[in-house]
């Protein structure tokens, strides 16, 4: 048995390890969220979360696009279109939100999981590719 043989074999279970979490996660929230507990699923009740401060892991695909506004006041970020943010008043642009949101998130202390492992990239997708366990 070879030291390569090994180190492949160590890469596989971690791997596997891996995905096994991501569908244990996404499952977790899913049913969280259909139960109206500590998860939410889908870009419009996440975004929410996100505004109330609520998020303690953020769940995403790899690859997601939303499209919205950004406050360049509060940093307010929503899928919707507007041009001055119903939080603050202030100036909204409209763009890719995404980053905004990893970064809102971030901020508020949330952990960020990017989900890569096909049936759950795939059950996240179905539900908007978004999805948070909330704190409470």
């Amino acid at each position: 048995d070879t030291e390569a043989a090994t180190l492949e074999r160590a890469a596989r279970v971690w791997r596997d390890h891996e995905r096994l979490e991501e569908e244990r996660l996404v499952n977790m929230v899913s049913d969280l969220a259909k139960s109206g507990q500590r998860g939410v699923i889908g870009i419009e009740p996440t975004l929410n979360a996100l505004a109330q401060k609520k998020i303690q892991k953020l769940l995403l695909i790899d690859g997601l696009t939303i499209n919205g506004s950004v406050c360049t006041a509060c940093g307010h970020v929503s899928s919707e279109q507007w041009d001055k943010c119903p939080i603050c008043g202030g100036e909204a642009e409209q763009r890719e939100i995404t980053d905004r949101v990893v970064e809102n998130a971030i901020l508020n202390g949330a952990e960020t999981e990017m989900v890569e492992s096909n049936s759950a990239r795939e059950r996240l997708l179905r539900e908007g590719g978004l999805g948070a366990l909330l704190r409470y």
